[in-house]
């Protein structure tokens, strides 16, 4: 440590006097006051030293809390900008989002917008074409309206002349009514007589015609049963016997009848099995139409056939119709030889008339159909 001069510095002048022993001690105090000085000026300085160290490492560590706070500081200034630029960028993007949604909705808006002036536009022409539609219906409406309304009133008049000449003609009529009536009554009494002798020379020529076929018995009440199996088709056989049936219906003395007709199935006329009027020209009528209506198929089922002629009660005579000998599997002849000799036994004797077509020569057919007949004292005749 630097002294300060003048202090503490004997006097040049007086250190003469100062003798040895006390120049020693002087020495030995001024030595022990120089360790002294210079002790405490090294523990001074040591301690100096130590407090600059202590400050050198107080400032360091203030240095590097304040390196760290700048860098720190630094760190969040830049975490900051960054921040900032993000929330800026996504600002802008935002920006350029809803600007780019806000062109988009523009853009759609006025899409919209030019569809909805198109279809303005659209409805006005429909309403306006519909309005000259309208007006042409109106037209065409009034028009036909005016047209209805002169053929209603040309109707009208017409009737009304329609109704003068009807009176005219009623008048008339009613004139001539009273003029013929008196005539019809009497051409009514002339028909009645008529029909009456018509009657009973139709009567005789029917008993001829029975007698020329040989028809053996009464045929009051008669019973027809004709074939109209499949085989019927052939060579017209099935015409040929609906022109016989109606000759035979006419001219025969036939009071009550009825009609059978069989194939697969066996059907009658009237349908609730009984016996009908045959002098009623309309019944025989019906009966021809009937049979008219049917066309032959099927197989030949005779036997049934005959037992459902055999249930009409009191019938005088069976005339059967027939191409072919029966189908074995519906009745043999023989079981319906059997089913006419039981019915016989029965007290049921019905003569049976057979009327053999086209085929009637063959040796079965022939034979069958012939003792039928003979079987019940009936006639056999071929066609």
């Amino acid at each position: 440590m630097k002294q300060r001069r003048g202090i503490n510095q004997p006097d040049a002048s007086a250190v003469g006097w100062i003798s040895l022993s006390d120049t020693w001690l002087l020495t030995t105090v001024l030595g022990f006051c120089i360790a002294v000085c210079f002790s405490a000026g090294a523990n001074k300085a040591e301690k100096r030293t130590l407090d600059v160290e202590m400050e050198k490492e107080k400032a360091g560590k203030e240095i590097a809390e304040l390196k760290e706070a700048i860098v720190a500081a630094v760190a969040a200034q830049e975490d900051a900008a960054k921040a900032k630029a993000k929330t800026d960028a996504e600002r802008e993007l935002g920006k350029s989002e809803k600007a780019k949604r806000k062109r988009a909705l523009l853009a759609q808006w006025k899409a919209e917008a030019k569809r909805k002036s198109a279809l303005l536009a659209h409805w006005k022409a429909e309403a306006k074409e519909a309005k000259r539609m309208a007006a042409q219906r109106e037209s065409a409406l009034a028009a036909q309206h005016e047209s209805a309304l002169a053929a209603q009133r040309e109707s009208a008049l017409a009737a009304q002349r329609e109704s003068a000449l009807a009176a005219q003609r009623e008048s008339a009529l009613l004139a001539q009514r009273k003029a013929t009536a008196k005539d019809l009554r009497d051409t009514e009494r002339e028909v009645a007589r008529l029909e009456g002798e018509l009657d009973l020379r139709r009567s005789g020529q029917g008993k001829v015609r029975q007698d020329l076929m040989g028809l053996r018995g009464s045929l009051d009440r008669v019973v027809f049963v004709f074939d109209r199996s499949g085989s019927m088709k052939k060579d017209g056989r099935w015409e040929t016997v609906k022109a016989t049936a109606k000759v035979w219906l006419d001219y025969l003395p036939v009071k009550e009848g009825a009609l059978v007709v069989f194939s697969d199935d066996v059907i009658s006329y009237p349908v609730d099995n009984h016996l009908v009027n045959m002098q009623d020209p309309t019944t025989r009528k019906k009966m021809g139409e009937w049979m008219d209506d049917l066309e032959p198929e099927g197989k030949t089922r005779t036997l049934h056939a005959l037992e459902k002629a055999y249930r009409y009660p009191g019938i005088d005579a069976i005339v059967l119709f027939t191409d072919g000998a029966p189908t074995k599997s519906y009745g043999s002849r023989n079981e319906i030889h059997k089913f006419v000799e039981n019915e016989a036994t029965a007290g049921r004797k019905p003569r049976i008339h057979t009327v053999g077509l086209s085929d009637y020569f063959d040796k079965n057919l022939g034979r069958f159909l012939r003792r039928l007949a003979k079987e019940t004292d009936g006639t056999f005749i071929g066609r």
